[in-house]
């Protein structure tokens, strides 16, 4: 009875063989006597402990009793009986490089239903899910993930899209970059306090969660972790959260609130939005409202904080100093924005492609307009700039179709490239002498352009360093000075 199941396992690990290689053997009788002694040696001390198993071997396929998988040498899986537990049939085990854990990822792709990870294999815990373990698993519905498991690493569930439920054990301290990406068919997801950290777009994409709960404990949530879960309506966050990353739920289009907990240290809500915890600055306004007022404590609007937020006006606060990187970007603020005095700072792309924009006042402490900072803003068609502005940084305006003149200020100095590029009903210009450089390309393809009026004599507009292609794509232009005029595209 034993025999012959030996020689069935060593011949199960003979075809492994010849497929891992390609080839059959250069001895085939050699080999086949050698691979009989390995699978015998195998079945004895890792497959048989005793000669009631070794009967249970020749059993019926429809035995319970059949073993299940087994790593063999070189990594291998192989199943013994035609019937094995269900969980364990769809399961691979890697031993990790302690020599004292295991892996676990999935046995194929196509495996189905419901998936448990077991505490042990082989009598060692399983602490890890691999890197893409079960990666583009369409077809699983649920995981429940046991308390030996530490950490589930990147990838590991990434494209389960029918996967709508998550349980996650009591021994996880880490969920790695793109865990969860793409599992559309999650709504709900309740990370346990043991979690110490989610890092970096770990549920990306999960197109169907609705809610997250983080329990007391979660510390970190790094960048992006929620980046386009666009069904997402609210995330509560705990006291024990002290580190938030930029855009943690950018994209998510049907954020109403995200509430946290009053005794966080570092974070608060209001409203809604969450902010630091003197609320001095805004970090992140969830992008289905449709209205935030800020309170007078805000100083700064963080980076990405209303990146595509529905949010259709907003008064800042006298208080305001620094508005960071894209942080109103693709917002849906509309009409007149009057920017404040008390405003020092306009950071890359602060309010680019507000499309629905019409006019923008820069405020007095503002000096250096930052790059692309109204770039895209189809429907500005007035800007009224302050006179202690002093550099108009590149594309600062560039794509403002619809903008139709433009006054820059006696005290700027500089016109950076591709400023005002793109502004195809824009036909008059007012610069003033104080302009000393307007770099390549900073009215490019403004085709209506006819007339620059130039506060200056000859001799000092012909002393502007202008960059190559500057008026490049305009029609001809008549540059009036004070004492003549210069034509340009002649």
């Amino acid at each position: 009875m034993k025999n012959s199941a030996i020689r069935a396992l060593m011949c199960t690990f003979f075809a492994l063989t010849v497929c891992s290689c390609g080839t059959l053997p250069s001895s085939s009788e050699s080999s086949f006597e050698t691979l009989e002694s390995s699978a015998s040696e195998y079945y004895t001390e890792v497959c048989l402990s005793t000669d009631e198993t070794a009967s249970s071997l020749e059993t019926s396929g429809n035995s319970s009793e059949s073993l299940d998988y087994h790593s063999l040498p070189g990594g291998s899986i192989l199943s013994i009986g035609s019937s094995a537990a269900p969980t364990m049939r769809k399961l691979a085990f890697t031993l990790n490089k302690d020599q004292v854990s295991y892996g676990v990822s999935a046995n194929d792709r196509y495996i189905t239903g419901d998936v448990i990870i077991p505490d042990t294999y082989n009598g060692l815990p399983v602490t890890i899910i691999c890197p893409k373990g079960f990666y583009d698993c369409w077809d699983i519905t649920s995981v429940v993930i046991s308390d030996s498991v530490t950490s589930i690493a990147e990838n590991a569930f990434a494209y389960c899209y029918k996967m709508t439920s998550v349980t996650i054990g009591s021994g996880v301290t880490q969920i790695r970059q793109n865990a969860f990406y793409h599992c559309d068919g999650l709504q709900n997801i309740t990370i346990p306090g043991n979690v110490k950290t989610v890092m970096y777009q770990a549920f990306r994409a999960c197109f169907g969660l609705q809610t997250v709960i983080l329990e007391d404990g979660v510390r970190t949530l790094d960048s992006e972790v929620f980046l386009n879960c666009q069904n997402l309506v609210s995330i509560e966050i705990p006291s024990s959260v002290t580190s938030i990353g930029k855009g943690f739920a950018s994209g998510s289009e049907d954020l109403v609130s995200i509430n946290v907990d009053d005794d966080n240290p570092r974070y608060s809500s209001l409203d809604g939005v969450l902010y630091d915890k003197e609320k001095t600055e805004v970090i992140l306004c969830p992008l289905r409202k449709a209205s935030c007022a800020l309170p007078d404590t805000v100083v700064r609007i963080g980076d990405n904080a209303f990146e595509e937020s529905r949010v259709s006006s907003i008064a800042l606060p006298e208080t305001v100093f620094s508005i960071g990187r894209n942080a109103f970007r693709r917002a849906n603020i509309g009409g007149p924005l009057a920017l404040p005095d008390s405003l020092e700072t306009l950071d890359y792309g602060a309010f680019s492609y507000c499309q629905n924009l019409t006019s923008v006042a820069v405020g007095s402490g503002i000096h250096t307009l930052g790059q692309s900072a109204f770039s895209g803003c189809k429907w500005l068609q007035s800007i009224d700039l302050s006179g202690n502005l002093e550099t108009i940084d590149c594309d600062a305006f560039s794509g403002c179709t619809y903008l139709q003149s433009l006054e820059i200020p006696e005290n700027v100095r500089s016109i950076g490239g591709y400023a005002f590029s793109l502004c195809t009903h824009l036909t008059s210009i007012t610069i003033n002498p104080g302009v000393r450089s307007i770099e390549s390309y900073s009215f490019n393809k403004c085709i209506a352009l006819a007339d620059i009026n130039f506060s200056g004599t000859l001799d000092e507009w012909n002393s502007i360093l202008i960059g190559e292609n500057c008026f490049i794509s305009c029609p001809t232009i008549t540059v009036t000075c004070t004492d003549g005029n210069v034509i340009i595209n002649a």
